[in-house]
């Protein structure tokens, strides 16, 4: 575990979360700024309006915790078959 910690400090990863099995973001140390990268895989269509509506509000939670003046990229396929 002690490992684990020094690759993360030389990475410098500030945070990770995986919130469930379609959504996950990681802030990393920035230079000038910190970034939040978020990876997002929509339920597909069949699944129904109740689980899409879930998915969208996480990812919108997600998204709002990233202060204004860090950077935000989002990685997401929304229309998976």
């Amino acid at each position: 575990m002690e490992q684990d910690s020094l690759y993360q400090e030389k990475l410098n990863i500030l945070e990770w979360e995986t919130v469930n099995d379609r959504l996950c973001s990681i802030k990393i140390r920035g230079k000038f700024r910190n970034l939040t990268i978020i990876s997002a895989y929509a339920p597909t269509e069949d699944r129904g309006e109740e689980e899409n509506l879930e998915f969208y509000s996480k990812l919108e939670r997600i998204c709002s915790r990233v202060p204004k003046y860090e950077m935000l990229i989002i990685l997401e396929d929304l229309m998976p078959k």
